[in-house]
């Protein structure tokens, strides 16, 4: 039984990689001068910024730095979606190089969510909508590419956010989750104690 599940989830998510393209999309989204991706990467500052002290690496979204209104106004849901797969697809490419560098496997990856000057104006029921589309996105076909999610300078109004896309998440999920405080020198400070 549980042999026909993983094969049948196995088989479809090669069918989703085949039929959305998703193996070329590093190379063909990647490319110099697509105005779309370069635009939405102004909008939202993300990706891999360096390494831990075993190599691994490091993943940083400055969700309170995006330009909700600009990013909205300028994509449909499915080219943000793809986007977003395009920033994990190309995270797998960096995790391959630091693999590479390291000299060991690295599968997964830890991702820094900073929350520094997230307001109201970022929480809208199509950011919300957003973010659980993407966050189902990413618990259909990427369930296992994070080791730990921090969370840093989250705001008083992050936990109503979080009361919203906490049940869309997976308890295997939740608990890779941690929350570390308002403060930037303390959540940076946790987060070099713990990466």
């Amino acid at each position: 039984a549980f042999g026909d599940w993983s094969s049948d989830v196995c088989s479809s998510d090669l069918k989703w990689r085949a039929d959305e393209g998703i193996d070329t999309l590093v190379e063909e989204y990647g490319k110099e001068g697509n105005e779309l991706r370069e635009m939405l990467e102004r909008y939202c500052p993300m990706g891999m910024h360096g390494v831990d002290k075993r190599g691994c690496p490091i993943y940083i979204e400055r969700v309170g730095s995006f330009d909700i209104q600009g990013l909205l106004a300028s994509a449909s849901m499915e080219q943000l979606k793809r986007h977003h797969v395009f920033q994990i697809e190309r995270a797998e490419v960096m995790k391959t190089k630091a693999s590479n560098d390291a000299g060991k496997q690295f599968r997964k990856h830890y991702v820094i969510e900073d929350l520094s000057n997230l307001g109201w104006e970022h929480v809208s029921q199509n950011t919300l909508d957003l973010t659980k589309e993407l966050l189902r996105l990413d618990e259909s076909h990427f369930p296992e590419s994070i080791i730990k999610l921090y969370i840093i300078n989250a705001p008083w109004a992050f936990n109503a956010v979080w009361k919203i896309i906490k049940p869309v998440l997976s308890e295997r999920t939740v608990n890779k989750i941690e929350i570390l405080g308002t403060d930037f020198q303390i959540g940076r400070a946790s987060c070099r104690e713990r990466v």
